[in-house]
């Protein structure tokens, strides 16, 4: 039986985030956005990936199976209570 295959939206574009989006990319995952407070950083690493950066969270697509979020421990509520308001 094949392995089932996730579309992902990778919120943050650090460490965690460029490891995790290549593990998952090459376990055949679509990375459909990476998303960051650092629009530098989310252009650099959508670009490695081959994917899509919204300007901010406010644009982040609601199509995907999984939302990987990857930020500083800091940064973590911030983050949920703007995908809250995305709902």
């Amino acid at each position: 039986m094949p392995d089932k295959k996730y579309k992902i939206v990778i919120i943050g574009a650090g460490n965690v985030a460029t490891h995790l989006g290549f593990a998952l990319k090459k376990a055949g995952h679509t990375i459909l956005q990476v998303v960051s407070a650092h629009p530098s950083s989310a252009l650099e690493l959508a670009t490695k990936l081959k994917t899509k950066f919204p300007s901010n969270i406010k644009k982040i697509n609601l199509t995907a199976d999984i939302y990987i979020i990857a930020v500083n421990d800091k940064a973590i509520l911030k983050v949920v209570k703007l995908l809250e308001k995305k709902k």
